[in-house]
């Protein structure tokens, strides 16, 4: 099986209402779903450190950089598609 996945609960220490799941879906090897699984909460974390109340931006950020790592490890015959929410309680 290729596939791997993430749940992280207040995945911002500090926001007790957010949480992050991930589902990578691998193909052709488990290099990059499991690279993925391990890393994309640790940058999602740091990014919303920085900016809580944006999320589009950190996204694309976290996910452009993840591929950019991608690129130095042996993974060119294999790839991951990704799902990934993030959620959180805003308002009250």
């Amino acid at each position: 099986m290729e596939d791997t996945h993430t749940i992280v609960d207040k995945i911002v220490p500090s926001d007790p209402s957010s949480g992050l799941f991930c589902i990578f879906d691998g193909h052709g090897g488990r290099q990059v779903s499991d690279y993925c699984a391990e890393r994309f909460h640790l940058e999602m974390r740091k990014e919303m450190t920085k900016n809580p109340a944006d999320l589009s931006q950190p996204i694309t950020d976290v996910y452009n950089r993840l591929n950019n790592e991608l690129r130095l490890l042996d993974s060119e015959t294999c790839g991951s598609t990704a799902c990934t929410a993030i959620v959180r309680k805003e308002g009250a």
